[in-house]
């Protein structure tokens, strides 16, 4: 049986308070009123909290739009697309709707109100970087300069087009040396590290690449610092890739227009730039752009952008907070976060919803407070799905013994190992780190039959697993979880919390 499509149900909730208001005053789909059959069955989706299309149907009996309720529904789907078309009317159909303008204008002989209407267009095209509508922008112009026969135009816009040709082969450039480092970071089964390194090497080397100066767009300066950030970090050296991150950070702060325009590219530099604040143990600097992200007038204008903002500044104040062992804050902010999941939970992707529940959790197991640090596992474990991203799935599985082995579940623990083994063995994903982890949990700690047996057996865990801490093809294990810490807090009889405060304190 085929189940009626929700999309207009998701169309409706996504939409802000505004957007439904701007629906309901400027798109009003009869003419008869503002009571139309039509907004009253937007009002009717838009109360619902999970879509039952039979109720609806019901609710509108009798009504004509509903012996053809799937035309009905795709009526107002595309009503409700043409109204937020409409709201969001930015730069880019800015710039489309002048050349049009300027179009009509040249048909009717009106050419110097085509040529105030083009000019604009470019204009606005420069100031956002909107490249690809000046080849189009440029034909008009040319064809205006040939009809009115000024020949010092068209030599202007000859010289135009040659700079714009030149700057889009650059951004082009720039852009394939960015994705060459990238898609060779990736390729681990298809190369082998030797060959993907020299492919790196060889990539950073290129001409292009040698000098920041070469790179004679906004965008291309993006890709020039982007490739040797990727760099840096396939060196192994965060502190290096930090760097670079900072110099595209401050693109955005010199360029107040492209910080709003590329505002979403903003927010993932900025991602970037938080996360190689943790990696480095750089927590006053992270404070301080934690502090830019929330103080600063952010031009958040879509849902995809608040959600996107709600995630970075959330996600890494929640991770600040467990790894410098200072939760209070942070728990006093997780029912506000909550409130507010709920509102972008339909903009945030499958691993933005998965790390954020994820730094709930740790902010709970760093306060010892299990119960509610497993609540926010069991969540991820039961709503959420996993795969994208192998190093969160695999500290997934493991983080959840080290909780049930603090809440003492220890008749739960052997089904627990035997899952986390076979999952790991199955993906591939068991290296050292996870098989000294497991033989611990499944080998060692059962036969600690006394404290110092078992202060015994953590002591040569620590020693096991300290090498490892450095060793490149098995750190990521420790990207989200100091296990060395908490091993440490075990064996001192110590908080966790204490012991990770006392390690933060010396990194600043």
């Amino acid at each position: 049986m085929k189940h009626p499509s929700n999309d207009l149900y998701d169309l409706i909730k996504s939409l802000n308070q505004a957007e439904k208001g701007y629906f309901r005053r400027h798109a009003m789909i009869d003419t008869k009123g503002p009571e139309t059959k039509y907004n009253l069955l937007f009002d009717a989706i838009n109360g619902m909290d999970m879509y039952d299309e039979p109720k609806i149907i019901e609710q509108f009996k009798g009504e004509a739009f509903t012996k053809q309720f799937p035309v009905a529904k795709t009526y107002l789907y595309n009503r409700i697309l043409s109204a937020l078309h409409s709201y969001h009317n930015g730069e880019t159909e800015e710039v489309r709707k002048l050349i049009h303008h300027a179009e009509i204008l040249r048909a009717k002989g009106l050419y110097n109100q085509s040529v105030k209407a083009i000019r604009k267009a470019k204009e606005t095209a420069e100031q956002h970087n909107l490249y690809f509508y000046m080849p189009a922008i440029l034909r008009f112009e040319h064809a205006l300069a040939v009809q009115k026969y000024d020949l010092k135009w068209i030599e202007r816009i000859a010289q135009e087009e040659k700079q714009h040709s030149n700057g889009l082969q650059n951004i082009s450039a720039y852009s394939i040396l960015f994705n060459t480092i990238v898609i060779c970071m990736q390729q681990k089964d298809e190369l082998s590290e030797k060959q993907r390194t020299k492919k790196i090497e060889d990539t950073i080397k290129h001409p292009l690449l040698k000098d920041e100066k070469q790179a004679i767009t906004f965008s291309s300066l993006l890709y020039y610092y982007d490739a040797h950030c990727f760099y840096w970090l396939h060196k192994g050296n965060p502190y290096k890739a930090k760097e670079f991150v900072k110099k595209r950070l401050a693109l955005y702060h010199k360029e107040p227009e492209k910080f709003r325009h590329y505002f979403h590219s903003y927010l993932s530099c900025m991602n970037n730039l938080l996360h190689l604040c943790h990696e480095t143990k750089s927590y006053d600097e992270l404070e301080k752009y934690l502090g830019e992200l929330s103080s600063s007038m952010l031009p958040k204008k879509t849902p995809v952008d608040k959600a996107f903002y709600f995630y970075v500044y959330y996600g890494h104040f929640m991770r600040n907070a467990h790894e410098t062992g200072n939760p209070e804050k942070a728990i006093a902010l997780i029912k506000e976060i909550n409130k507010e999941y709920t509102h972008h939970e339909r903009s945030l992707n499958q691993l933005e919803k998965t790390v954020l529940n994820m730094h709930i959790a740790l902010v709970w197991f760093v306060s010892e407070d299990y119960n509610k640090c497993l609540k926010y596992l069991n969540k991820i474990r039961n709503e959420l799905t996993l795969g994208s991203h192998p190093n969160v799935e695999r500290f997934l599985h493991l983080f959840y013994l080290i909780v049930h082995l603090e809440m003492k579940n220890y008749d739960l623990l052997p089904h627990l190992i035997k899952s986390a083994y076979r999952f790991l063995h199955k993906e591939g994903k068991l290296g050292k780190f996870e098989k000294a982890l497991i033989d611990f949990l499944k080998n060692k700690l059962p036969k600690a039959t006394s404290d110092k047996k078992l202060i015994e057996s953590l002591r040569q865990l620590r020693k096991e697993l300290l090498p490892l801490n450095k060793d490149a093809t098995e750190k990521n294990a420790f990207e989200f979880f100091d296990y060395i810490s908490w091993l440490e807090s075990k064996i001192e009889n110590r908080p966790f919390a204490e012991v990770v405060r006392e390690k933060a304190g010396e990194a600043k």
